[in-house]
């Protein structure tokens, strides 16, 4: 009996352990599973052109068939034929999908391969037209997995087939390039941010048009014109029927340079855009109209001057100062145009 408070003492400490044991081992059970951060699935993205077509600078599309690959781990749920979706097309023309494929390539990677065929978008910038650049777009997206849960990393081996020829371009390149798209809105997931982010691959093929001959074949019309016009400055105006053959010569030219101008305008395709090609156009209308004045003027002068000295000279100031407007603001134009395309 001496020593029964001892054994209360035991008897009360161990309950107590036994109580304090399993909430220590329940917290140290659920120490390891917060920490777990969820893996984000790795995708590369990489593709192959294999036709480029119908370029219509108008309608601002253009038709393209590649093959798409994806290289993925085995583990994962990803699958490019539920899980890709495209930006940029057309919905005035279906898209077709075609060609599956896949195969492990390694214990650890899997590759799944896919053909696509579809009209996509693209908005023409004219500015410089005919020496004008552009990059047609076509991106890939993953139709439901943010950037949370999934990143696309664009593939190197990415390409074009160096025996497509596409009248008046020529492929420069063909880069795939990994991007992050801003969506300002959570789609209706109101347990998510208003601010949502998706991986993105963008395909982009680099057209250069072949300039040369499609400038010439544009502006020859308006450079015969000007020259015609120019030459009526070296019909004196001293006689009534030179004079009248002068200016109906001036008006010809006019016309001439404004039906070519409809020609250009119908070979660049509808566009608001003010082109390198209207620009040239409105310069030589603005010099033949100015040649229009310059033969009334010269026409006062010698009726003031019977002689006719002064209206010669005239006729020569005006051929000179014309000239020079011309070729000398066609130059600045034509430079400042191709120095725009190759640093663009």
């Amino acid at each position: 009996m001496r020593n029964s408070p001892l054994w209360f003492v035991f008897i009360f400490l161990g309950l107590a352990v036994a109580q304090c044991f399993p909430t220590l081992a329940a917290q140290t059970q659920a120490t390891p599973s917060a920490q777990v951060t969820p893996q984000r699935d790795e995708v590369k993205i990489g593709a192959y052109l294999t036709s480029l077509y119908n370029i219509n600078q108008s309608r601002g599309t253009f038709s393209a068939d590649l093959w798409v690959w994806a290289l993925s781990n085995p583990k994962s749920n990803y699958k490019i034929e539920d899980a890709l979706e495209i930006n940029y097309i057309s919905n005035e023309f279906p898209r077709t999908f075609s060609g599956y494929y896949t195969e492990p390539v390694t214990p650890d990677v899997k590759i799944e391969q896919r053909k696509v065929q579809g009209v996509f978008l693209h908005d023409f910038d004219m500015e410089n037209f005919p020496f004008d650049k552009q990059r047609l777009k076509i991106s890939f997206e993953d139709s439901s997995n943010d950037l949370t849960k999934l990143v696309y990393v664009a593939d190197t081996q990415s390409g074009f087939d160096p025996a497509i020829s596409i009248d008046g371009w020529i492929i420069q390149s063909l880069q795939a390039t990994q991007e992050v798209k801003d969506y300002n809105s959570n789609f209706g997931v109101f347990t998510k941010p208003d601010h949502v982010q998706y991986s993105r691959i963008v395909v982009t093929a680099e057209l250069m048009r072949d300039s040369s001959a499609i400038f010439l074949k544009l502006t020859l019309g308006l450079l015969i014109a000007v020259l015609v016009a120019l030459c009526s400055c070296l019909m004196p105006t001293h006689s009534e029927d030179i004079f009248s053959g002068r200016m109906g010569l001036l008006g010809g030219a006019l016309i001439a340079a404004v039906v070519n101008q409809q020609f250009a305008d119908a070979s660049q395709g509808n566009t608001t855009t003010v082109t390198l090609v209207d620009k040239l156009h409105m310069l030589g209308m603005f010099v033949m109209i100015t040649l229009l004045g310059a033969t009334s003027q010269s026409r006062r002068l010698y009726e003031l001057h019977s002689d006719g000295t002064a209206s010669k000279r005239f006729d020569l100031q005006a051929l000179s100062a014309c000239s020079a407007l011309f070729f000398g603001v066609s130059m600045a134009l034509v430079a400042l145009a191709i120095h725009k395309a190759h640093n663009a």
